[in-house]
């Protein structure tokens, strides 16, 4: 995987500021709506040439670990009535959680 400085960048300067992929004009976000819009990353690819693979690749990669970083479940589990019953609450860090978090964070 890539270091996050091969990735992405932020300057002041260049779209006041908005996380791009580095050596592009291109927000990284712009990867993340593509995949919620139900597009492909070859489609997203494609319609942005100057976001290299493995760059795309690896800011998913940060996005998925970033949630899994942050994610501590409170369950706990126990028997009733012969089944095991999980209760409590499931704790997720930041926004968004689930499979369409990996994607959106």
């Amino acid at each position: 995987m890539l270091t996050e400085q091969q990735v992405w960048r932020s300057d002041s300067e260049i779209l006041g500021g908005t996380p791009v992929f580095t050596g592009t004009r291109v927000p990284v976000r712009s990867l993340f709506d593509y995949l919620e819009g139900g597009e492909s990353l070859e489609e997203f690819l494609r319609q942005f040439p100057s976001v290299r693979r493995d760059q795309a690749i690896s800011a998913i990669d940060m996005a998925r670990d970033s949630l899994l970083a942050g994610t501590h479940s409170t369950f706990e589990e126990h028997t009733q009535n012969g089944a095991v019953v999980r209760t409590g609450n499931p704790r997720v860090s930041g926004q968004f959680g689930g499979a369409h978090g990996a994607l959106c964070a």
